[in-house]
């Protein structure tokens, strides 16, 4: 006999907050936020917990096969969210880490 699974108060408040931590970060990004699918938004998070990764490393922190990490890497890079540090690494550009921390620091209830 299958279980059916009951949606409870946990559950509504849970999608409640992932919906609003998206529009938020739709918000706070504006018209930066248009590139960014999953990988690209998985490759801010990383750089911003990790600090500065190689372009290999945030393909894989994204789950993402290299060349579409790439393509995520150039639209992040056009829109001086990243920089290259060295040939080999990459992290957030000023711009870039100024709106994680804005959104972080919103997202927390801080701001």
């Amino acid at each position: 006999m299958k279980t059916t699974k009951v949606l409870t108060p946990a559950h509504t408040a849970a999608s409640s907050q992932l919906y609003d931590a998206r529009r938020l970060r739709d918000e706070v990004f504006g018209f930066d936020r248009e590139g960014f699918g999953e990988p690209g938004w998985d490759m801010m998070l990383a750089l911003t917990a990790r600090g500065e990764m190689s372009a290999e490393d945030l393909a894989a922190s994204a789950s993402a096969p290299a060349p579409i990490a790439a393509t995520y890497l150039d639209w992040l890079m056009s829109r001086e969210l990243v920089t290259r540090c060295d040939p080999k690494k990459i992290a957030l550009a000023e711009r870039g880490r100024s709106l994680m921390l804005t959104y972080l620091d919103r997202q927390a209830g801080r701001v």
